[in-house]
């Protein structure tokens, strides 16, 4: 297996240390790189923040280059379905599957395929929506989780997104009430106190939600139109499915490929941003705070050894003989030792009978501070991995 190994001064996309080995090598190389003149998100990509996405041109690199002869895609872990709507552009039979509840929310709308008719009166819908909303400021709206998400806004931003929470739960569930929900959740944390950034200290006017609401339905809207545009006649509807990986339905013909990231030791928490959206959406959170794995706050190494094993066991029997599964996975602290993920997958992956046929990786920065000395040597990692059975 061929290794290729460059030392670079900094960490701009252009200026990393990387390397790759396998057939397919080179190429995953290529897809882990964005280019300084990528014009960024475009399409539905562009809708609704999702953490610990990777750039849609890494799903193109694979299905145009790795693997154009795929016909069907699955992502387990769809997240914000960035590899599904990629495989829909090319009218794939794709399938996805999240434990969080939101993320079927948000990608059903990215993948969803509208006529001009449709999107002409979802936006007059939306300019009348807005109207009533207008009508709600000074009624008492009772929301089962007020006392809790009343601490993460301004009183004037908290008390507008009451009134588009209960003006929402009002309509009649089907199609124009899940578009709703998702344009709502997309907002949750963007006005929230709960980011970090310097936007998050940015004082909101009154009103400013509400026009987030009409403005990002519009562009929601004109990009669900664009983009349908482009998707083949003949693909088949998307199948997206809420659960554990472990419990994904065996009796569907298996696929092609299998493109995603699953969670792995030391990402970064979201927990909370999730909790908003899924208390302003009323959205059920036992089977989150149960199962998930691989957030820092569920650190105990061994549970997600055992729990990632019986993962690519389930991912080996969703792949046809001649499938392929590609996986961006990044490394991992344990103690103080970094774990090296590519040498974590070799190891365990004939486990599930599968091998590690091809792989990129790229060096990134290290934003965690207790981490810092783990990776001060040989730094920290991400990886685009390619499985095939064994």
């Amino acid at each position: 297996m061929q290794v290729v190994r460059k030392r670079k001064k900094s960490f701009s996309q252009k200026n990393l240390r990387k390397a790759s080995g396998g057939l397919r090598g080179k190429i995953l190389l290529d897809a882990l790189f964005v280019p300084e003149n990528e014009s960024g998100y475009q399409g539905t990509h562009i809708f609704h923040p999702y953490p610990g996405r990777f750039h849609h041109r890494l799903a193109s690199v694979i299905l145009d280059q790795a693997m154009p002869e795929a016909r069907s895609l699955l992502d387990p872990f769809m997240g914000g379905g960035t590899s599904l709507i990629e495989g829909q552009l090319r009218g794939l039979d794709v399938r996805g599957n999240d434990l969080n509840p939101i993320s079927p929310l948000i990608v059903e709308q990215k993948l969803r395929v509208i006529s001009e008719e449709e999107c002409e009166h979802y936006a007059e819908r939306l300019e009348d929506l807005a109207e009533s909303v207008r009508s709600l400021r000074l009624q008492k709206i009772h929301q089962e989780h007020s006392r809790f998400l009343a601490t993460y806004y301004p009183p004037h931003t908290f008390a507008e997104m009451l009134c588009w929470s209960h003006t929402i739960r009002r309509q009649e569930k089907g199609p124009w009430r899940d578009f709703l929900r998702a344009l709502f959740s997309a907002g949750a944390v963007k006005f929230s106190q709960l980011r970090d950034d310097k936007k998050a200290q940015v004082k909101r006017p009154r009103g400013a939600f509400s026009r987030f609401m009409e403005e990002k339905g519009k562009q929601l809207l004109e990009a669900q139109l664009e983009q349908g545009e482009e998707v083949p006649e003949e693909t088949v509807s998307p199948s997206l499915t809420c659960g554990d990986v472990l419990d994904l339905d065996l009796s569907q013909d298996p696929v092609d490929l299998i493109l995603t990231s699953p969670p792995y030791p030391g990402t970064y928490d979201y927990s909370k941003h999730h909790e908003l959206r899924m208390r302003w959406l009323n959205l059920p959170m036992a089977d989150m705070e149960k199962k998930e794995w691989g957030s820092r706050r569920n650190e105990g190494l061994k549970g997600w050894q055992r729990s990632f094993q019986k993962v690519l066991q389930a991912m080996a029997k969703q792949i046809s003989e001649s499938g392929r599964i590609y996986m961006v996975i990044g490394d991992w602290v344990d103690g103080e030792t970094r774990i090296d993920a590519l040498a974590y997958l070799r190891k365990v992956a004939p486990k599930a009978g599968l091998s590690v046929s091809s792989f990129a990786s790229v060096e990134r920065e290290n934003f965690y501070g207790p981490h810092r000395k783990a990776y001060e040597t040989e730094g920290k990692w991400e990886h685009l991995i390619e499985l095939q059975r064994a």
